[in-house]
């Protein structure tokens, strides 16, 4: 009996210990209004491509910037509201959790994406930013649609 109850308790300590982290980083990241590179993950987002529903995820930072995933191996774009254009990114390094997604080197200050229309990409993105929709062209000239 001694030993059931011995190993309840060390249960309990290791759930502590796993769930009072993991509740703070919650909710540090729900008060926060530069939540380091997290983004939330915009779980609304319907993404289309050419007309066409395509898999993806959008991802927005309190700033208003969205970050959009279109998976491994394929072009990733933050839409920068302060200037309302939209950015080719490199690859992103990340880390999702649920809600959330870690973007190592993407914040508010830290963006390592090129402008569509300048010189590293001449392709103008031709931006159109409603309530709850944005539309740009990719780099390879087709139309991306999100709608939220």
């Amino acid at each position: 009996m001694m030993a059931t109850a011995k190993t309840k308790r060390v249960l309990v300590y290791l759930l502590a210990v796993l769930i009072v982290p993991i509740a703070g980083l919650y909710i540090y990241l729900s008060l926060s209004n530069n939540p380091l590179q997290f983004w939330r993950h915009v779980s609304r987002a319907q993404l289309s491509i050419d007309g066409q529903q395509t898999d993806g995820h959008v991802y927005r930072r309190p700033s208003g910037k969205m970050l959009i995933d279109f998976g491994k191996d394929k072009s990733a774009y933050v839409y920068f509201p302060e200037v309302e254009n939209v950015g080719l990114c490199n690859q992103i390094k990340a880390v999702a959790i649920p809600g959330y997604v870690y973007a190592r080197e993407y914040d508010d200050e830290n963006c390592p994406c090129a402008l569509m229309g300048t010189a590293k990409t001449e392709v103008d993105a031709r931006v159109i930013k409603e309530q709850n929709r944005l539309e740009f062209t990719t780099v390879d000239a087709r139309r991306v649609e999100i709608s939220w």
